[in-house]
């Protein structure tokens, strides 16, 4: 017996495994929600449209109102807006598996951790 009897081919083309979306930039459809977590993110996580827009509005108030703060309070609110946009990022990754969200997440998260620890010295 061959391994040709034993085995069959089966052809997969780019239409089993990949997206058209994922090409010019565009995020790859999101993974199935099959846990509660999953729906929950799908709910909560904004992607398009208002509620995204003003998601980086709050992000970016944050950031801009934080100087005006004692200098702990400015780190703490530093902390505060990269905590949000890590987590988003974080969020965002986990359901579109789009890398570069990987990448700002992990930055994100970590100037967090930083300015959170220096607003505890400071």
């Amino acid at each position: 017996m061959s391994f040709a009897d034993t085995h069959t081919s089966t052809s997969v083309t780019t239409h089993d495994c990949c997206s058209t979306r994922a090409l010019w930039g565009w995020s790859p459809p999101s993974l199935p929600a099959d846990s509660a977590r999953k729906r929950l993110v799908d709910r909560v996580l904004p992607r398009t449209g208002v509620p995204l827009a003003l998601f980086y509005l709050v992000v970016v108030a944050l950031l801009g109102l934080a100087p005006l703060l004692p200098k702990s309070g400015e780190l703490a609110l530093d902390g505060l807006a990269a905590l949000a946009a890590g987590a988003w990022c974080g969020a965002n990754f986990w359901r579109s598996r789009h890398a570069h969200c990987l990448v700002t997440g992990v930055g994100w998260l970590a100037l967090s951790g930083f300015a959170f620890g220096e607003a505890i010295l400071a």
